[in-house]
């Protein structure tokens, strides 16, 4: 009995024996899994100290620092929401605006309903519950900054929430809830806010600009040919009623695109038309006979007319470029291809100097030398220099008011070019929340 009794107690010690080797096994394969998980903590971590803030943003909104070890949020202070690219880029930052800075910055007042705000709406509500050291409760200001020119390259990318705390260290999130915070997606979302924000900044004065158009077109729409004037009057109309419209209420259709396209062939057939009309013209007074028998009058007034057309042809080529600029402003504000951009603004600056601008100068003083050889036996010196001074003083009147006007045209291009490259950086705003809504917007701009 005794011998079977400690035979039984050998095969519990020894199962006991087994028991424990099978939790020691267990434990240490747990406490590797544990330092392997720590490990890519750290290495999380480590590729957060060596990503660099971007060259374009000199401000400090995403020169961010962080601890060598990682720790749960809610010991982090959290003051700010990034959301960045896979390799640590910062697209979009949520935090405590700066009141110094909203008094110091120049405003701009943003449209909520077509500036696709409301895309981000989620997100911005659900930012107070996790930034609990920002001042951003609701009817605060909180600061909204979204890197557009890194978003239209990284459009495809998906998004890495990041917090950074009251003291600089910042920390990964494993969002899982508010699930609103999860909602962003993809940087395709912040392209296309920056897309239509930049856009009604770049369209600003364009209903000033079709204003000038169409009063230049009622201005000289008698002298026009009637299939220059349904080109030009197509163009306009096509301009104000659904390009312009279209555009700034934050979309970028392709059939925009394709008219603006059928446009543009059209407006430059117009000008080569035009500009060898003008080269005609020219050609013709300087050939103009002395028709006179015992006089000048009808010498002159064949001149004067020959000046008169000469004049329009200016004024109509003039107004043909100006509704390309136009055309090419509205062209500017849709994301991407800025190669086809660049190419067309400067087919335009092409066509509005040099050549032009010499047949204009050339044309004057062939005017000049023809009115000199116009004289006459039986008429007054004095009354044929006063017609020769008259009729020049016109021409020269019409060549100076055609340059000033290809002149302003080119100057309105530059600039809008220069306003383009200036809009497209990371934009600023101050955002308002109300009841989970966004009741108002502004863009900080420099002062």
């Amino acid at each position: 009995m005794n011998e079977q009794m400690l035979f039984y107690l050998m095969i519990v010690f020894g199962a006991v024996s087994a028991l424990a080797s099978c939790m020691a096994c267990m434990l240490v394969i747990r406490n590797k899994a544990d330092i392997e998980k720590n490990t890519k903590k750290l290495n999380d971590i480590r590729d957060l100290i060596s990503h660099k803030p971007l060259p374009a943003i000199e401000d400090s909104h995403y020169q961010t620092t962080t601890s060598k070890k990682s720790s749960q949020i809610e010991r982090l202070e959290p003051k700010k929401l990034f959301y960045c690219t896979p390799d640590n880029k910062p697209i979009l930052s949520i935090g405590e605006l700066d009141q110094g800075r909203l008094r110091r910055s120049k405003r701009r007042s943003i449209d909520i309903n077509t500036s696709k705000l409301i895309q981000i709406q989620g997100v911005l509500q659900a930012a107070p519950s996790l930034l609990t050291h920002a001042a951003i409760a609701s009817g605060n200001y909180m600061e909204v900054i979204v890197n557009g020119p890194l978003a239209a390259a990284r459009t495809g990318d998906a998004l890495r929430p990041i917090v950074q705390g009251a003291d600089g260290k910042i920390i990964e999130m494993k969002l899982k809830s508010p699930v609103a915070l999860n909602r962003l997606g993809n940087v395709a979302v912040l392209w296309s806010i920056a897309s239509v924000i930049v856009a009604q900044k770049h369209l600003s004065d364009m209903k000033d600009e079709l204003r000038v158009i169409k009063d230049c077109l009622n201005e000289i729409r008698n002298f026009l040919k009637t299939e220059r004037e349904s080109v030009i009057t197509g163009a306009l109309s096509y301009l104000q009623d659904q390009a312009y419209p279209t555009v700034m209420s934050g979309e970028f259709p392709a059939a925009v695109r394709m008219e603006l396209e059928s446009i543009e062939r059209k407006l430059i057939e117009v000008q080569n038309h035009l500009h060898m009309e003008l080269r005609s013209t020219v050609e013709e007074i300087e050939s103009v006979k002395d028709v006179d028998t015992f006089g000048t009058s009808k010498t002159f007034a064949t001149i004067d007319e020959k000046v008169n057309s000469w004049h329009e042809s200016c004024k109509q080529y003039a107004l043909a470029a100006r509704t390309r600029a136009a055309c090419w402003q509205v062209l500017s504000a849709f994301p991407e291809d800025d190669a086809l951009k660049n190419n067309r603004q400067r087919a335009i600056v092409n066509s509005i100097a040099g050549d032009i601008v010499g047949l204009a100068e050339s044309g004057v003083d062939k005017l000049r030398n023809r009115l000199e050889k116009v004289d006459s036996k039986f008429k007054n010196d004095s009354d044929i220099q006063i017609q020769r001074a008259n009729i020049h003083k016109k021409g020269n009147d019409a060549k100076q008011v055609f340059l000033e006007n290809l002149s302003g045209i080119a100057t309105h291009i530059n600039f809008v070019s220069e306003q383009y490259q200036a809009f497209n950086k990371p934009i600023c705003m101050a955002v308002k929340l109300e009841n989970g809504r966004i009741t108002e917007a502004i863009e900080l701009l420099p002062a």
